[in-house]
């Protein structure tokens, strides 16, 4: 049994899409798809202390990687502070997180019990998590 456990993805984090209806049936944005499939790959190379049962304190810790497009001076001034945008709601952030490791780390996130999430800018995307049996 585990009492904490760090787990590195060096990916850049892309928020939960809501998944879209049409005629043909049911999918997410090619941005959000792409990236559970990155994680679907990541994730069965990864070696996991697998918490079975009980509940779970769940820190994240995303570094959104800023646009390409800011000047540099841009990029200093933002470096490290803390991404207010309408693209990604922390809600969304945590989904598109834990949702590829429930089985792995967890049996499923609903063991949740207490969770803190910070994300900030960063040169390049990534995100790490950090998982302690309460």
């Amino acid at each position: 049994m585990i009492n904490v456990a760090r787990y590195d993805f060096k990916i850049n984090l892309v928020p939960a899409s809501r998944p879209r209806v049409s005629k043909f049936g049911t999918y997410y944005s090619k941005t959000y798809q792409s990236f559970k499939d990155s994680m679907r790959v990541i994730v069965s190379n990864t070696e996991f202390n697998k918490v079975e049962s009980g509940p779970v304190h769940v820190y994240t810790r995303a570094y959104k990687q800023m646009p390409k497009s800011w000047s540099k001076k841009e990029k200093d001034k933002m470096r490290g502070t803390f991404v207010i945008t309408n693209v990604g709601d922390n809600d969304n952030i945590e989904k598109a997180a834990w949702d590829p490791l429930n089985g792995f780390a967890w049996e499923d996130d609903c063991q949740i019990a207490w969770n803190e999430t910070k994300v900030t800018w960063h040169d390049e995307g990534s995100f790490y998590i950090v998982v302690s049996k309460l």
